[in-house]
């Protein structure tokens, strides 16, 4: 479910597929795969859902020295890197489930380099009648 309310579909790469077997594969070695819920992540020690994500998340990011970077700021750097290797806007809008573009405007940061290439585009297809 989305902040607001309705469902959404998430798309997941081969690799986070992999990643979900292999979390599988572990929960089955721990004997915590068989919980009714189904729940992804279970705790081990407490054989239930985990309530919260941060402990794990301050863990990592203190671990390697990134202490200034906040979640919020993944979906960021997903969405750049989707618009710099030109992925439209839409399929980007869709891929974060935002409800408009507007909202994910906000979150595409091109690159300077890429802007630049972007001009080569209409100064191709205009020199191209008298080549």
């Amino acid at each position: 479910m989305s902040k607001s309310g309705r469902s959404r579909e998430i798309f997941l790469s081969t690799e986070s597929l992999d990643t979900f077997a292999e979390v599988r594969r572990k929960s089955i070695r721990l004997k915590t795969s068989n919980l009714p819920d189904g729940y992804v992540f279970t705790n081990p020690r407490t054989r239930t859902k985990y309530d919260s994500f941060y402990a794990a998340w301050y863990k990592v990011v203190r671990s390697e020295g990134l202490e200034d970077v906040r979640i919020h700021d993944l979906r960021h750097t997903y969405a750049s890197i989707l618009i710099n290797n030109e992925v439209s806007i839409y399929e980007v809008q869709r891929l974060l489930g935002h409800s408009n573009v507007t909202m994910t405007q906000r979150y595409a940061h091109l690159l300077r380099g890429k802007l630049h290439e972007k001009t080569e585009v209409v100064s191709r297809a205009i020199a191209a009648p008298w080549t």
